[in-house]
């Protein structure tokens, strides 16, 4: 055996043309996975890249694949549904649009459809796809899948890999919870979500979780008062952009003693826009690629990580995924320590979530899996079960979708249950105890093979181990001294009852048990359960109520030889792209857009990583070519500037333009006002002097720098002494897809003082999308006569406008980086 651990990343970007219904063309969109496949270029990273059937069918895309992409590069098959590819297959479409985002889960995705439906859109899908390739996709991914699509696609057109989401409750529409944490497993025939356990149980597709879930935080939610924000790597959030994250995320895969597939799920769909996705992914790349180099990782398309997973297991084996430190290093999960740490373990029969915190080792989450529990879109898809209960007078499902498994353990479920009914209950656990009391100490996790993961608690009370193994849990004196001690469920209202060494437990219809293999099984007062020890151990049968089967988890191929797929390295690195045919590297401007003082003279340096390249700018706003000047020191600024600049290497290659402008304002002001600034960390939350800050807001709205309020933004300015205004102007931002526009009109009041203060001038603006999906402007006035205090009124919008991606919603953002008076 090679090594107890394998670790995969699949650089995945998916594409839509269009991220609403009917699709359209959308530039930015365009040119958003345009610059993702540049940016891969210049690592040399392969990339698996799913098209929408939108995007398949768009000459544009195909042309951008066919040119930009080489035999190292995937093109897969993302599953959102469309109403072309329905008129394509014959089924019927249920509505000429569907809403601007993602909360359309009975039309856009397969679950809606029943099953002859969706072989028929898989069978319009493949014959389109294989037109414009030449071949048909090997991988399919989407949010939410169903097992009569992956099935059909297996059996009559080959796909050996399929990709889901994440973990989330009700994100987008979408909860999913209790599956496979994260990395790798053959699905049931009757539930993609879960793993089979047997050979005729399982679909022979390797699936894949998306999105590189954060191993602590990701888990939490619904369950940690005070949490917010997406924990996962997704490169346009704030968690996927920060490298002492990003070197966390990866080390938790690399470094720490665990067993299994480790994997995670690099990239971003394109309708994020390049502006948000760079932050994240550049950084993300260019770990990747050092880590690649260093042997502790492989970077691979999912559809060779599909080969490569069939090749060397019959069955979805277990691993196991832990956090020991937090993201800046520091250890995690001890007493004292500011963060939890945590341990996952998952198989082919259950997951279960262990949290270390203060010392204290408990269970936040278990879930059983068992081949025949189905699907809820197995025999009837969304959309029928919605008319069919509107037709009996129930009220009919939302049009949203829930993936789940069995639970032993569900906090958030079941804490909103008892919240329903008006007896609400805290956090439930399963709680090691003894003595009636939680021991606190030392946690250690391990992987002692490629099949077990350990948990130790050293406690004054006794040592404690937990041992997860593919069908078991359990929990022994690990000093041998004969400590009794309990697991105690908090609560369990899955529970019916008991029979002999089994809990009797139901899920709506379905029944299951837990087998108590060594241990007594109690029930107590509050609802809950507790196990006792005998001879200081417990022993959990997690497999006693599923199907099992017999014989090794690994194929024969792999036993008789493993040294093929144990020594396997991705086409792209048996097969290097020629670095000669690489993208350009862009320069870069330091600094960055700014507002300079007026009246002296600013300095902007160009930089280049490749350092063969010579920089050729303009100062006009023009387009800068070989002819062009060629930067040679810093540039001297003196007035209002649009920088250009582009790279040009000796054979003739050169990058892409970038552009910056460069402001010069008066900055001896004094601001005040009473607008309530949003104070979360991606924007700058220190009050209204930010306008006068010399760094400009980039085009990526969470970089820290740009003031955000849900109010009108109001505030007025005094300057030290009377002076001539030519220009009174705000730099705002506009990115309707995060609910972020221009103003309705701006308002400029000037006089000596506040008290004089009176209307000058109002601006209305055009209620229009802006010229770029993201835009950012200087808005603002030329009112050419004396004063020394101006205010400025910015009114927003009291519900986004209809040509907006959350059109009618009240909560409208107005952004603003800087105040511009000269």
């Amino acid at each position: 055996m090679a090594d107890k651990k394998t670790t995969i990343v699949n650089i995945y970007n998916f594409i839509r043309m269009s991220h609403q219904e009917p699709s359209e063309f959308l530039q930015a969109d365009f040119d958003t996975i345009a610059r993702q496949i540049r940016l891969l270029k210049q690592y040399g990273l392969p990339s698996t890249y799913a098209l929408k059937y939108d995007a398949l069918m768009d000459p544009r895309y195909q042309k951008l694949l066919r040119s930009q992409t080489d035999e190292n590069d995937e093109i897969a098959a993302w599953w959102e549904i469309t109403e072309p590819l329905c008129r394509k297959a014959g089924v019927a479409f249920p509505k000429t649009r569907s809403d601007q985002f993602d909360e359309r889960v009975d039309s856009a995705y397969s679950v809606g459809y029943d099953p002859e439906e969706r072989r028929a859109l898989v069978d319009a899908y493949m014959q389109d796809f294989a037109a414009v390739f030449g071949y048909y996709p090997k991988t399919i991914g989407c949010w939410v899948l169903d097992p009569v699509t992956i099935a059909y696609a297996r059996e009559k057109y080959g796909v050996s890999g399929a990709a889901i989401c994440r973990d989330q409750l009700g994100t987008d529409g979408f909860t999913l919870w209790g599956g496979f944490p994260n990395g790798i497993y053959y699905p049931s025939r009757r539930n993609e979500y879960l793993p089979a356990q047997t050979a005729d149980g399982q679909l022979p597709v390797a699936m894949f979780r998306l999105l590189a879930p954060d191993p602590v935080f990701s888990f939490e939610q619904d369950a940690r008062p005070g949490l917010s924000g997406v924990y996962t790597l997704e490169p346009c959030c704030t968690n996927g952009r920060d490298p002492g994250r990003i070197d966390w995320y990866f080390s938790c895969l690399t470094d720490t003693d665990r067993c299994g597939v480790g994997y995670a799920q690099v990239g971003q769909e394109n309708n994020f826009l390049w502006e948000n996705i760079r932050p994240g992914f550049e950084p993300q790349l260019r770990r990747l690629q050092a880590l690649s180099r260093a042997g502790r990782l492989r970077i691979e398309t999912m559809a060779e990580s599909a080969a490569w997973f069939a090749r060397k297991y019959a069955r979805t084996p277990p691993l196991s995924w832990p956090a020991v430190t937090d993201w800046q290093g520091r250890s995690a999960g001890q007493a004292g320590d500011a963060r939890p740490g945590a341990l996952w373990y998952a198989g082919a029969h259950y997951r279960v979530g262990l949290l270390a915190e203060e010392g204290r080792l408990r269970i936040r989450d278990w879930f059983l899996y068992d081949e025949r529990f189905p699907s809820r879109y197995l025999e009837k898809g969304l959309l029928r079960q919605r008319r069919e209960a509107a037709a009996q007078g129930r009220t009919p499902p939302p049009a949203a979708s829930v993936c789940e498994a069995l639970p032993l353990l569900f906090p958030q479920k079941w804490m909103a249950d008892a919240a329903a009914a008006g007896a609400p209950i805290p956090r439930p656990f399963v709680r090691l105890l003894q003595n009636g009391a939680e021991p606190t100490g030392r946690i250690d996790f391990s992987a002692p093979d490629e099949w077990t993961a350990c948990a130790l608690l050293t406690a004054p009370e006794g040592v404690f181990r937990f041992t997860m193994t593919e069908r078991a849990l359990r929990v022994e004196d690990a000093g041998g001294t004969g400590l009794s001690f309990a697991l105690h469920f908090d609560t369990l209202p899955v529970l019916q009852g008991l029979e002999g060494g089994s809990l009797l437990l139901r899920q709506g219809e379905f029944d299951y048990r837990l087998g108590v293999a060594v241990g007594r099984p109690v029930p107590t007062a509050e609802g809950g359960l507790e196990i006792l020890s005998q001879d200081g151990v417990i022993c959990l049968d997690l497999a006693a109520g599923a199907p099992t089967q017999a014989g090794p988890v690994l194929t024969d191929t792999y036993r008789r030889d493993p040294a093929p797929t144990d020594n396997f390295r991705p086409r792209w690195m048996r097969h290097p792209t020629d670095p000669a045919r690489a993208p350009v590297p862009e320069p870069v401007f330091a600094p960055a857009d700014s507002l300079f003082d007026a009246g002296r003279p600013a300095a902007v340096a160009i930089t280049c990583p490749e350092s063969a390249a010579r920089l050729h700018y303009t100062l006009d706003g023009s387009e800068p070519d070989a002819g062009a000047p060629l930067y040679r020191a810093p540039l001297s600024l003196t007035q209002d500037t649009r920088l250009r600049a582009r790279a040009f290497l000796p054979d003739g290659r050169c990058s892409e333009t970038v552009s910056a402008d460069y402001r010069f304002g008066w900055r001896d002001l004094q601001l005040k006002s009473d607008t309530v600034f949003d104070t979360r960390p991606v924007f700058y939350g220190a009050g209204i002097e930010g306008l006068l800050l010399p760094r400009r807001g980039s085009l990526d709205y969470q970089d820290g720098r740009w003031l955000a309020t849900l109010q009108d933004l109001d505030f007025t300015c005094l300057l030290p002494e009377t002076r001539w205004l030519h220009r009174v102007e705000v730099g705002f931002l506009s990115h309707h897809r995060s609910g972020i526009v221009f103003p309705e009109r701006l308002e400029l009041y000037l006089g000596e003082d506040e008290a004089s203060l009176t209307l000058a001038d109002t601006l209305v603006l055009p209620c229009r999308p802006a010229e770029r999906e993201i835009c950012r402007q200087d808005l603002g006035f030329c009112p050419d006569r004396a004063a020394r205090c101006v205010r400025v009124v910015a009114r927003r919008y009291p519900r986004m406008p209809g040509w907006c991606c959350y059109k009618g919603v009240p909560d409208v953002f107005t952004l603003a980086d800087c105040l511009i008076l000269s």
